[in-house]
C-alpha cells in the first residue's frame, strides 16, 4: 500500500439532523396500562405530531445525501468518518452544498404548510393533541441540517507525545498497525463493490428468466469510472481489475444477448471468468 495516503485522501464525517415529528404520550401510555394491566416498562407509546407525507421530500434529500456519501467514500474504522479520495473532494463539497440548499428549500415548504399539518394532526389525535408539543417555526427550521467535517488522515510518523522513547515507538507501531487495518478494510470495500456489480450482471446473464436492462451495464461503466478515484492506496490489483472490466465486460452487447441465447451464455461465461480473475487480483 502507498505510504502517501494522506496526500491522496482525507477523512470526512457527514452529520444530519431532522425533526422526528413524534413524541412520547404519557396519556396514551397510562390508558394502555390501565386497560391492559401492563407495567409501565412494558409499553412505550408515541404519537405522530404531523403526517409523514409532510416530511417526505426532506427525508428523500437526506437519503440521497447519505447514498452519495457512501458511494464516493470508503470505510475508515467502524463508525463515523470515512475516507474521501481527494479526486472527489471538489465534487463532494459541491454536492453536499447542493443537498443542503435543496433541503433548506424543502424545509421552507414544510414551514409554509406547518399550521395546516398541525390542524390535521389535531383532528387525528383527538384528545391526545397538545399544541405545546410543537416547536416554533424557528426551532423547526433549526432542527434540520446537513453538515460535513473534514480531517487529514493521521500518519504514525507525525505522532508526538511526551513519553519514553520506547513507549513512543510502541505507540507509533500500534498506530501504524491500526492505520494499515483501516486501509485494508477500505480496499476490501472496493472489492466488495466490484463483486456486487459484476456478480449482479453475471447473475442476470446466467439466468435467461431475468430481463437484461441497459442500466445493469451502466452500473459497470460507473464502477470503472469510480475505481481509479477510490483506489487511494494505489492497489495494483484494482488497477488490473479496471483494465479487465474495460476489455471484458464493458464491450458486452446486451442487445445481442437479448436476441441470442448462445451469445448470452458466452457473456455469462466471460463475467464468471472476470469474477474468478478478481480473486487473483485481490492477492496481487
Amino acid at each position: 500500500m502507498s505510504n502517501s495516503i494522506s496526500h491522496k485522501a482525507v477523512l470526512v464525517n457527514l452529520s444530519m439532523s431532522h425533526w422526528t415529528a413524534r413524541k412520547k404520550s404519557k396519556e396514551a401510555n397510562t390508558a394502555i396500562i390501565r386497560e391492559f394491566c401492563t407495567t409501565r416498562e412494558a409499553t412505550n407509546t408515541t404519537k405522530a405530531l404531523i403526517d409523514r407525507k409532510y416530511g417526505a421530500q426532506i427525508r428523500s434529500i437526506q437519503t440521497a445525501a447519505k447514498l452519495y456519501h457512501r458511494e464516493v467514500t470508503l470505510a475508515w474504522m467502524d463508525e463515523g468518518a470515512r475516507i474521501l479520495p481527494t479526486q472527489y473532494y471538489t465534487e463532494y463539497v459541491q454536492k453536499m452544498n447542493d443537498f443542503k440548499h435543496e433541503m433548506a428549500i424543502a424545509v421552507e415548504h414544510l414551514i409554509s404548510v406547518y399550521q395546516i399539518a398541525i390542524k390535521e394532526a389535531a383532528h387525528d389525535l383527538g384528545e391526545l393533541a397538545n399544541f405545546n408539543d410543537y416547536p416554533s417555526v424557528q426551532e423547526l427550521r433549526d432542527k434540520y441540517d446537513i453538515s460535513i467535517a473534514i480531517f487529514p488522515i493521521p500518519e504514525a510518523a507525525d505522532f508526538r507525545l511526551t513519553v519514553g522513547d520506547y513507549d513512543v515507538e510502541q505507540m507509533k507501531a500500534d498506530m501504524q498497525s491500526g492505520l494499515n487495518a483501516s486501509l485494508k478494510a477500505a480496499v476490501q470495500e472496493v472489492w466488495d463493490r466490484v463483486n456486487d456489480v459484476v456478480g449482479h450482471l453475471h447473475e442476470f446473464l446466467a439466468d435467461d428468466t431475468h430481463i437484461l436492462r441497459d442500466a445493469i451495464l451502466h452500473n459497470v461503466s460507473a464502477l470503472v469510472d469510480a475505481l481509479p478515484k477510490l483506489n487511494v492506496t494505489g492497489d495494483r490489483g484494482i488497477e488490473q481489475m479496471v483494465d479487465e472490466l474495460k476489455t471484458k465486460v464493458l464491450p458486452l452487447d446486451l442487445e445481442a444477448c437479448r436476441r441470442n441465447g448462445d451469445v448470452r451464455k458466452q457473456a455469462a461465461s466471460e463475467t464468471e471468468k472476470v469474477l474468478k480473475q478478481m480473486q487473483f487480483f485481490m492477492g496481487s
